[in-house]
């Protein structure tokens, strides 16, 4: 009698386990797909259905925080003793060049990125050197008294970023300041 009792005790605890495991596997699938009426979204599959839907971008909100680590960045090397001269106020206009600062004949481009959840790479920071070099051939400056600086608030960088910039520190320079 006891062995039967023990048997139903298992046989109970077995199936309840499994109820739990498909309970959980549900949930998990609702919050994947989510329906909706058609007329809300237009014809994403034809059916309504949204898959994952993606976070919403605050790009007014992006922009004043990028403002924002700009003047930071500016104070920073006016109180180094830098002459600074903000060319990010043209916000798409600047050409990947937000701050260039000068001391002792030596001009430095810099290059400001406050970026919350996105990881810097290799794409970045070739993008960078691309418009440093087109900056000082469009001004017919000498390369020999410039210096290119990639300021981030945050050290988040890919594998692939952090190998070119080692391999590469004698063109830039990567610097954090938050």
């Amino acid at each position: 009698m006891v062995y039967f009792l023990l048997g139903v005790i298992v046989i109970i605890a077995i199936a309840m386990s499994i109820i739990v495991f498909k309970v959980k596997e549900i949930e998990k699938e609702k919050t994947k797909t989510t329906f909706v009426k058609k007329q809300n979204i237009g014809s994403i599959n034809g059916y309504g259905n949204i898959t994952k839907p993606k976070k919403k971008i605050d790009y007014k909100k992006n922009i004043e925080r990028g403002k924002k680590f700009e003047e930071k960045v500016l104070k920073y090397y006016s109180e180094l003793g830098y002459e600074v001269k903000e060319n990010g106020k043209k916000r798409f206009q600047d050409k990947g060049i937000d701050i260039i600062a000068t001391i002792h004949n030596k001009t430095t481009l810099i290059q400001c990125k406050d970026w919350e959840t996105y990881k810097f790479g290799e794409k970045n920071f070739k993008e960078f050197i691309g418009s440093c070099e087109a900056y000082v051939n469009t001004n017919n400056l000498n390369k020999e008294n410039m210096k290119y600086i990639f300021v981030a608030s945050k050290n988040n960088i890919t594998k692939q970023g952090m190998k070119f910039i080692i391999e590469n520190r004698h063109l830039f320079e990567f610097k954090v300041i938050n």
